[in-house]
């Protein structure tokens, strides 16, 4: 782990939907989400080229907190792309992730 990565609490975050098909998906324009595991790493940054999808504050384990932390984000690869998500198909699991976790499954 790089010696910058800051780990996070478990946590309910209401996440900002930066992506206009996930926001008609759900029907507004902000998803509940559930990070399920303490300490887990917070991504940073993004590259060039990554779309952010959601975004939300995150509370540290700290106590310190930040704003638009990428919670879920795609790149393009070959013919398809990569998502990467904060948060995961948990026992927990949020209605609006288990719509968004269908979608990506199995309707694109």
């Amino acid at each position: 782990m790089p010696s910058s990565a800051k780990k996070a609490d478990d946590q309910f975050i209401e996440a900002v939907v930066c992506d206009p098909e996930i926001q008609a998906l759900l029907g507004k324009d902000k998803a509940i989400v559930y990070l399920d595991i303490y300490g887990w790493i917070v991504i940073d940054s993004v590259a060039p080229g990554v779309s952010v999808d959601l975004q939300g504050t995150v509370v540290f384990e700290d106590e310190t907190t930040k704003d638009n932390v990428p919670l879920m984000v795609h790149f393009s690869h070959g013919d398809g792309f990569v998502v990467f998500t904060s948060f995961h198909n948990s026992a927990q699991v949020t209605k609006d992730t288990e719509k968004i976790l269908k979608h990506l499954v199995f309707e694109l």
